[in-house]
């Protein structure tokens, strides 16, 4: 039987009550006082007062129904407001390490590792308390994800994902290297149908997931991995917008992690990302010029 029908069940009955007491009371009555049983008026009298129980009931029903979706749009804005605070106190930090490895700071290495855990526990913090998240770094031979900046309970964690591993890899690393962008979403784990010949394995007792690739230009770095014990605890996607506001953060967090394992510029300042045409230090600066 469906959730919705004992409800209305029960509303029939309190209706059904409703309209014959009163009908029963003046055939008691009626009878009493002439001695005939009047069906007539009772009859009238029954479905006059079930017009308006049935009224009454479904303006309650209504008013209920529109009190729930404010509470709940409530809810949803109250939790947008928590979402925007963390996303925002999370990302400050990373902004001034990013600054400091622009100016030539020496220590690259420990600023990057900062950086990498600050996102990894940001974007488990956007989702629930209990949330696993985590860094896994692409190997240069793209054969397997290393992980690298954990977030929750890192000893629950596979620590790396290969092929032919047993629990997903390759269908990570096709994630992490397949360059179609976007992220994947995966609402219960149980009821998951995916494209590839490997299956994505949770951590046991979590049944949520958000998977980000992690690049810099065209080149992947690897992906951050999100998990949650109930459905719900992972923000679903808008139809129809890709980049609402809960995507926009977890977007921002994987453009963030995109840094290079190694520096590789003298000057300290990072690559330069595919379309940047900005003049380096040292460099000339080129003025485009009319024909």
């Amino acid at each position: 039987m469906p959730q919705g029908n004992p409800k209305k069940i029960r509303s029939l009955a309190r209706v059904l009550t409703i309209s014959a007491g009163p009908a029963i009371a003046s055939l008691i009555f009626g009878a009493l006082a002439t001695g005939k049983i009047l069906w007539l008026p009772a009859l009238i009298g029954v479905a006059l007062i079930a017009c308006l129980s049935t009224w009454q009931m479904m303006s309650e029903n209504k008013i209920r129904a529109t009190t729930d979706l404010l509470k709940k749009r409530a809810e949803e804005a109250e939790r947008e407001l928590e979402r925007a605070a963390v996303f925002d106190a999370g990302i400050q930090p990373v902004t001034q390490w990013y600054g400091k490895i622009h100016q030539g700071d020496e220590n690259y290495e420990m600023l990057r590792r900062q950086i990498l855990d600050k996102l990894t526990e940001t974007a488990g913090e956007l989702v629930c308390p209990d949330a696993l998240c985590a860094f896994y770094r692409l190997d240069t031979d793209q054969e397997e994800l290393v992980l690298e900046a954990p977030s929750g309970n890192p000893g629950a964690l596979p620590r790396t994902y290969s092929k032919n591993d047993g629990n997903g890899g390759s269908y990570m690393l096709f994630l992490a290297t397949s360059g179609q962008g976007g992220f994947k979403f995966v609402e219960d784990i149980d009821r998951a149908h995916f494209d590839g010949a490997d299956r994505v394995r949770l951590v046991n007792g979590y049944r949520t997931a958000l998977f980000l690739p992690v690049t810099a230009g065209p080149t992947p770095q690897g992906l951050i991995v999100i998990q949650a014990r109930k459905t719900g605890d992972i923000p679903a996607p808008l139809p129809g917008e890709i980049l609402d506001g809960n995507y926009r953060k977890f977007y921002a967090i994987a453009s963030l992690a995109s840094l290079p394992r190694v520096r590789n510029q003298t000057n300290g300042q990072l690559p330069r990302q595919a379309g940047d045409n900005s003049a380096r230090q040292g460099e000339p600066v080129i003025l485009p010029h009319n024909e």
